[in-house]
């Protein structure tokens, strides 16, 4: 769990996203029936991560001694919302289910 909290608390205000209140989460599991295949799910859903550019994204893209992780966290600052926060968004939706969430997050 503590790594759904770290994940929610570090949503950026600029972008949207932000749950108000990260003290009741409720999370729901899937449970599987006979036309399902017993997965609990049907359909697919993705799960994105979308870097808006900006100019001071683009300025720092363009310097030559940035890492991938400068980068992320600057876009983070900037409201980009990762896979596994979009996840995690959506399973608090009910669209899926946190353990799924977690097993196609992972690296």
């Amino acid at each position: 769990m503590t790594l759904v909290l770290n994940a929610l608390n570090s949503i950026s205000p600029q972008s949207g996203a932000k749950p108000d209140n990260l003290t009741n989460l409720k999370f729901f599991s899937a449970k599987g029936c006979e036309k399902c295949g017993h997965l609990g799910y049907k359909g697919r859903i993705g799960l994105y991560e979308i870097l808006t550019m900006n100019q001071k994204i683009e300025k720092i893209i363009l310097s030559a001694n940035i890492s991938e992780y400068d980068i992320e966290k600057i876009a983070i600052e900037e409201g980009m919302v990762t896979m596994l926060q979009d996840g995690i968004l959506k399973a608090l939706d009910g669209i899926t289910s946190l353990d799924e969430v977690l097993e196609k997050t992972r690296e």
